[in-house]
């Protein structure tokens, strides 16, 4: 036959055993403490019973913090992200687009005559390129002042392009012929025919788009401001 004695030892180490086995999966242990005597007294725990250590709550909950604590600054944030770095030869490609020199303003430009509107529309041309290249638009929108989506959305996207560390490497013109197209009454259209080389659009987040050469035709219409000639609309098309 079980003593009385042996069944409440019993019952009290079980208790032990399975409150043990609560903290410590919480993670948050308390040391309970019982004399020698309350255990082999077989006196049962009062409820909520036992001596608590005060110096063993103060270390476990320190603890429990120091661990969350380290969980904390060990986990990166999820807002974090890995930003991007240009290789040494994609930073001197850029170095290169940016030092691109800027193309000279024809003198023809303030003549109000054809070769002063063919020689104003090339160099629109060689604007717009310029201007991808370096993230420089206040040449071409001096030069093309309409409210044309040529003459507005190419100084948004160049900046927004080369605020995002992106740029367009530098793009090389010849032109083969050009000339005033008389069947045009209403405004002045140059059209021109040029080739352009192969080049590369580079986002600054590591991603490119190949730009392939390639010969182009070009409608450029444009005013005589009294002055100078200014840009109203570019359009250009690429011919196979």
């Amino acid at each position: 036959m079980i003593s009385v004695k042996r069944l409440k030892i019993g019952r009290l180490q079980a208790w032990v055993v399975a409150a043990l086995v609560s903290c410590i999966s919480a993670g948050l242990c308390i040391v309970i403490s019982c004399s020698s005597k309350d255990a082999q007294g077989g006196q049962a725990l009062p409820r909520g019973g036992g001596v608590v250590s005060a110096s063993a709550t103060s270390v476990s909950r320190a603890g429990a913090r120091g661990m969350a604590q380290a969980m904390l600054t060990s986990t990166p944030s999820p807002s974090a992200s890995v930003k991007w770095t240009p290789t040494p030869q994609e930073a001197k490609k850029r170095a290169e687009a940016l030092s691109m020199p800027l193309p000279a303003k024809p003198k023809e430009i303030t003549q109000n005559t054809d070769e002063g509107a063919v020689a104003a529309a090339k160099y629109a041309i060689e604007l717009y390129n310029y201007t991808f290249s370096t993230g420089n638009v206040d040449e071409y929108k001096a030069l093309c002042i309409s409210e044309r989506k040529s003459c507005v959305k190419v100084p948004v996207d160049t900046l927004k392009m080369h605020q995002n560390g992106g740029w367009v490497d530098p793009i090389q013109v010849t032109f083969v012929s050009g000339w005033v197209r008389k069947d045009v009454t209403k405004n002045v259209v140059v059209q021109l025919w040029f080739y352009r080389n192969a080049s590369q659009e580079h986002s600054g987040q590591g991603e490119r788009q190949d730009i392939p050469a390639g010969k182009f035709a070009s409608l450029v219409t444009l005013k005589f401001d009294g002055v100078e000639w200014k840009v109203q609309e570019i359009y250009v098309e690429e011919k196979h």
